[in-house]
């Protein structure tokens, strides 16, 4: 053993790179060791280790749950409701009182729908988390999809106080804005749907 100290002496006072030779490959061969990966093993024969842990996407099938259901039949039947007011309103007030309509100017109609508009805005907004907790979700929304019926039966209520009168008095007036209170009740339906899942 003196005997090689004595060798790799004389080696490194003549080369000095000898001595990295030697050693360095040493050290490589500590310094480049990889650490262990665990892998994931399989549950079961013929099953992908890697996919064992993922969980599956649900189906359509599984999705069509009562709460669910219950949700696109009631926006079904108040997206239809709301269509045929929502059609039949411009068309009111622009036909002319011969026809039975009431005879507004494109600009009486913007307005009366504008302030409509805001009114509905703040009132929804302020008023239906109140309301709504007053009243429940099941009797609200009762109470907001009744209020279609009253909104539509205005129509032929105020088209016959204009034949009557031949034109736009103040009964007619009454029963439009009533017809709008009623309908910003009915929006409200509209919000009351995301929770009818608590009603299942």
């Amino acid at each position: 053993m003196a005997h090689q100290l004595e060798e790799l002496r004389l080696a490194s006072s003549q080369h000095p790179s000898a001595i990295e030779v030697i050693v360095c490959p040493a050290a490589s061969a500590v310094t480049h060791v990889q650490p262990s990966i665990e892998v994931p093993v399989a549950e079961g024969p013929g099953s992908d280790p890697f996919h064992t842990s993922r969980t599956r996407h649900p189906t359509l099938r599984s999705l069509l749950v009562r709460p669910v259901l219950l949700t696109i039949v009631n926006y079904a039947f108040l997206a239809f409701i709301d269509q045929c007011f929502v059609v039949l309103q411009p068309l009111m007030y622009s036909s002319s009182v011969s026809v039975g309509g009431l005879g507004f100017s494109s600009l009486t109609i913007g307005i009366i729908l504008g302030i409509w508009g805001v009114i509905s805005g703040i009132i929804s907004i302020f008023a239906f988390p109140k309301i709504l907790r007053r009243f429940g979700i099941k009797r609200l929304y009762m109470a907001a999809f009744a209020s279609y019926l009253v909104c539509l039966a205005g129509f032929p209520i105020m088209s016959v106080f204009v034949k009557h009168s031949g034109s736009v008095d103040a009964k007619v007036w009454i029963v439009l804005v009533l017809q709008l209170i009623f309908y910003i009740l009915a929006c409200m339906s509209y919000g009351k749907c995301y929770f009818l899942d608590r009603l299942a």
